[in-house]
């Protein structure tokens, strides 16, 4: 009885070629020979070495996607420092701007406060402290 399982649970002579034949169609070498009989052995190292061949193009694609996001990640990095250094510099200019607007006023005010005691007027109000950008 046992004889019987193994012999229905293995594939018969006609299932081994239809499985090596379906075999070759996937294979892109031997596809275009569909009608021309391989032998069995030939197919079977030929996927073998297909299947090695798409291992390797697996293992560089990962490796050139590894690279890529790398660079993408050094990329947005630096485009980050680029914002920082932009904003650090427009930052310097406005307090630049300020600081030369306030001297402005104070040497104003100064101008207007000589001015008064030379004519003997009250001193003018102070100006209103500005606020820091």
């Amino acid at each position: 009885m046992s004889s019987r399982r193994i012999r229905a649970s293995q594939p018969t002579e006609d299932e081994i070629k239809e499985l090596v034949l379906n075999l070759q169609a996937l294979l892109p070498q031997l596809n275009h020979r569909r009608n021309a009989t391989a032998s069995a052995s030939t197919i079977l190292e030929e996927t073998c070495s297909y299947i090695k061949r798409l291992h390797k193009e697996v293992g560089d694609l990962s490796q050139r996607l590894s690279q890529l996001l790398h660079d993408y990640a050094q990329a947005a990095y630096n485009a980050s420092q680029v914002a920082f250094n932009a904003a650090q510099t427009t930052y310097a200019a406005e307090v630049q701007a300020f600081n030369q607007a306030q001297q402005q006023q104070l040497f104003q005010y100064m101008r207007d406060f000589t001015a008064a005691q030379i004519q003997g007027l009250p001193p003018p109000p102070m100006p209103p402290p500005c606020l820091r950008p």
